[in-house]
């Protein structure tokens, strides 16, 4: 049971790449996947996961300290994404920027607020984490 959730959680990341790279992935409902490209990213993601854990529990902490702070940014950004998407297929996008709440000086602050707490938080994970 553990291998096939384990093998879900792989295409599930691998659907990651798929957003980021552009190429289809499988939908809920589909019994294969619909490209190469997709077969492809589940293996990658798999070798990468597994050659992970196949060096010991050390090189897995070490793995995850670097991608920890990471997360934050690649979450927000897909957020900020996915609300892009949305506020292009409602009609609420142009009146946002009608009404001056939203303008391109507000979206690079909040980008240069992202950036700069993702430097602090890094920071605070290398030095909490430095007393080996």
């Amino acid at each position: 049971m553990y291998c096939l959730l384990a093998g879900a959680m792989i295409t599930v990341s691998a659907t990651a790449l798929g957003i980021w790279f552009q190429f289809p992935m499988p939908a809920l409902n589909d019994l294969y996947p619909k490209s190469v490209d997709s077969v492809l990213a589940v293996q990658v993601v798999g070798i990468l996961i597994a050659l992970v854990v196949a060096y010991g529990y050390r090189t897995a902490a070490r793995f995850a300290n670097i991608a920890t702070p990471w997360m934050v940014l690649i979450f927000l950004g897909f957020a900020l994404v996915g609300l892009r998407q949305f506020m292009n297929a409602t009609v609420l996008l142009p009146f946002l920027f009608l009404l001056g709440v939203m303008n391109l000086d507000n979206v690079k602050m909040f980008l240069m607020v992202v950036a700069l707490l993702w430097f602090v938080a890094a920071a605070l994970w290398m030095w909490t984490n430095n007393s080996e």
